[in-house]
């Protein structure tokens, strides 16, 4: 009964395989091919590391801050009357174009100071160089040339800048006035004269990252005084209607 078994079962095994053979040999089908193998990557996560923190960036960022805060609060202590940069003068005194011309002229003082200073700095600068020119030269004095030359080139570009930005201002400042009532004018003339003063200063002490307030504070308010007077005076001869 074994040997009947095994008998049948080879039987089965060869018509498979005659099967087969048939089959491919009707349809003439290619052999499968081979899949290729797919490795899949590894995927790596790692926690972001943040920036060292710069603190000279960070002071800096205060500077600013803090700079901007003061220059806010005062100008709203000026606007809401609380600080009053004009003094005892009150728009009373005031009402008529030759008295507000005198308190124009006043405050030019301070606009006018920094240019003596400025000049004064240059004559003394000049007679050092004189001076180190004169002597006989002597060791370690070319150094001390070079430098004190450097000096005296930029104290006479901080001269001749002044006194271009100090004319522009006074000449905003006289056209600004025929067209603000007094109390207005009792604000923006010592803010703008104060502005030039601080800005000349900032540029004085050289401090680069302070550069750009000196540059607002000599030019924005001559900016916005322009711009105001100009749009009064289109207004004025009918161009337009504000």
């Amino acid at each position: 009964m074994a040997d009947d078994k095994k008998s049948s079962a080879n039987q089965d095994q060869s018509g498979g395989a005659g099967g087969q053979r048939w089959y491919r040999r009707i349809f003439r089908l290619p052999p499968l091919p081979k899949l290729p193998s797919v490795s899949i990557p590894r995927i790596s996560i790692s926690r972001p590391r943040l920036p060292a923190l710069n603190w000279s960036n960070v002071l800096e960022m205060l500077i600013h801050l803090s700079i901007i805060s003061t220059v806010s609060g005062l100008g709203y202590l000026i606007w809401t009357g609380v600080v009053r940069p004009s003094g005892a003068v009150s728009a009373d005194d005031i009402w008529d174009f030759k008295a507000q011309l005198k308190y124009l002229l006043r405050h030019q003082i301070l606009g006018v100071s920094w240019l003596v200073y400025c000049l004064f700095n240059l004559h003394r600068l000049n007679r050092r160089r004189a001076a180190l020119a004169a002597s006989a030269p002597a060791e370690g004095e070319a150094e001390e040339r070079k430098r004190i030359s450097e000096r005296v080139s930029r104290a006479s570009d901080l001269l001749k800048n002044g006194m271009i930005q100090l004319v522009l201002s006074s000449h905003a400042q006289l056209i600004l006035i025929t067209y603000l009532d007094p109390k207005c004018i009792l604000m923006a003339v010592p803010v703008i004269n104060l502005l030039f003063l601080l800005g000349q200063l900032i540029i004085n002490a050289q401090i680069a990252r302070l550069q750009i307030y000196a540059t607002l504070a000599i030019h924005g308010p001559v900016v916005a005084a322009v711009t105001y007077s100009l749009l009064k005076y289109l207004q004025f001869v009918g161009i337009i209607w504000i």
